[in-house]
């Protein structure tokens, strides 16, 4: 199967480094964090956040803390990998069920 790469990650400031920024540069992937506030960029206001893009992460933040309403997927209680993403699967799927009902 092919693999597909994501067109730009979106993180929060605690993620802003420029290690992962290089990296992504590299990947062909957009870099959409805002920089923290003792980063020379953040200071010179010359590179610019998307904040289009970037007001669309609480998306994935909503679904993560509606996924962690779960103990065992809160607490991560699983024993391996492949368990805990399991349950992460079965999680998604009982979100999007309840999406189509309502």
């Amino acid at each position: 199967h092919l693999k597909s790469r994501p067109r730009a990650v979106l993180a929060d400031k605690g993620y802003s480094s420029q290690a992962l920024r290089n990296q992504l540069r590299i990947k062909g992937i957009k870099a959409v964090i805002p920089f923290k506030l003792n980063e020379k960029a953040s200071q010179d206001k010359r590179r610019k956040l998307d904040t289009r893009l970037y007001k669309k992460r609480n998306v994935v933040e909503r679904c993560f803390a509606k996924l962690k309403e779960h103990r065992r997927i809160a607490t991560r209680s699983e024993k391996t990998a492949r368990n805990y993403l399991s349950m992460l699967k079965l999680g998604a799927i009982r979100l999007f069920l309840k999406r189509l009902s309502n």
